[in-house]
């Protein structure tokens, strides 16, 4: 985790819940029989990075949907003649 933290500044809630998924995924590669360090290591990196990428997508979904519902709500109702 120490070595993710350095790569961009986080809120303590993100990295309670990159800390929380990490043990998860670590106990379960330990528990199909990885015993490697390193391997381990390479592997949690890689995990909290594929999670931090599909947050980020969800984020930029959540964000662009936003805009779409603000454009709607700036367009003036048509005038009846």
């Amino acid at each position: 985790m120490d070595v993710f933290e350095t790569f961009k500044a986080r809120e303590r809630a993100e990295l309670v819940q990159g800390r929380k998924a990490l043990t998860e995924h670590i106990f379960g590669q330990v528990a199909v029989g990885e015993t490697d360090r390193q391997r381990l290591v390479v592997s949690g990196l890689a995990y909290l990075k594929s999670l931090e990428r599909t947050s980020v997508e969800a984020n930029e979904i959540r964000s662009d949907s936003q805009r779409s519902d603000g454009d709607r709500d700036f367009t003036a109702p048509a005038k009846s003649s």
